[in-house]
């Protein structure tokens, strides 16, 4: 299966859960809410908008509850991760569901904005933007409506899921590439392939449509898809080589004093997209270069209509 694939491609690298290998030096997250716990996958981006599947937490609470959002996601957001390289690294931003538990997960995201904490909806609307509108929401806070009190991301969810479905057909790492820590679960693969792309009857006739078959679970797919919308909220394919040269240098040991490349390079505008010490930038993406095409079953007829 698709996640077999996957699960397999994860093992042959090894990469250890938890930890942010050398070539990532960006980190953000998508959170998924439910009745009774929150589902966060990190996800790490290097240059060319390579990616890594780092870490997946669930923690398990009230969410009807604010003060349980606080006690418990609030520590999720505020970790830290270990760089291969022995720094560590924060959250630059992180997209959390709306859709359940709506007003206390307005509520939270609206206190924690400076953080780089959104508020978002899905929007399956065919070529919708990753970033799509914007809109400002009341909240009901402490027995209060505060007016337009939070900003609502809407997220095309159908035009991220066709991005990462084209980056999985990639098998050679490199820029586009999509990996995945070793420790990920088998149920993890499984819930992150979860959906197919069908055709759908509309008024506009038949189009395709991600969807998920009745009774399965697809909080991975999900959590994927708020963290390419943080990917673009941070704007970081735009990012400027002299930004990410000095990220790059800022998460290696400066050994014996030895002179780095970014040392002749001026450092960072005080506008650059920069948040230290752990928010870290990736440049524009390399121009595309031939690629061979893949040899692995992800190219199969089956997976070219599944995730």
């Amino acid at each position: 299966t698709e996640a077999d694939l996957l699960a397999r491609r994860a093992k042959a690298e090894a990469l250890p859960q938890g930890v942010v290998p050398r070539g990532a030096c960006v980190l953000v997250a998508g959170i998924d809410v439910q009745g009774d716990r929150w589902e966060m996958t990190v996800w790490a981006v290097g240059r060319g908008m390579e990616t890594w599947a780092v870490d997946h937490l669930v923690v398990y609470g009230n969410t009807a509850e604010l003060a349980e959002w606080e006690a418990k996601v609030e520590p999720m957001i505020a970790r830290t991760w270990p760089h291969a390289s022995g720094a560590a690294l924060n959250l630059s931003a992180v997209a959390i569901d709306t859709g359940h538990q709506t007003h206390a997960a307005y509520a939270f995201c609206r206190k924690h904005a400076r953080a780089k904490v959104y508020a978002v909806k899905g929007d399956g609307e065919l070529g919708k933007p990753i970033k799509a509108r914007r809109s400002l929401m009341d909240v009901n806070e402490r027995g209060r409506k505060v007016r337009k009190g939070v900003a609502l991301w809407h997220v095309g969810t159908d035009t991220a899921k066709d991005l990462l479905h084209g980056r999985l057909q990639l098998d050679t790492p490199g820029p586009g590439y999509v990996h995945f820590a070793a420790g990920l679960s088998e149920e993890w693969f499984k819930q992150f392939t979860a959906e197919q792309r069908v055709p759908v009857r509309t008024s506009r006739g038949i189009e395709h449509r991600w969807q998920c078959p009745h009774g399965r679970r697809n909080e991975p797919l999900d959590t994927a898809v708020y963290a390419l919308f943080c990917v673009e909220m941070l704007d970081i394919p735009s990012w400027s080589e002299r930004v990410w040269l000095h990220l790059e240098r800022s998460l290696e040991p400066d050994l014996f004093g030895a002179r780095h490349e970014a040392d002749a390079l001026p450092a960072p505008a005080a506008d650059d997209p920069i948040v230290m010490p752990a928010a870290h930038t990736l440049p524009p993406p390399p121009p595309p270069t031939a690629r061979r095409p893949p040899s692995t079953p992800l190219a199969s007829p089956e997976w070219s209509n599944r995730l």
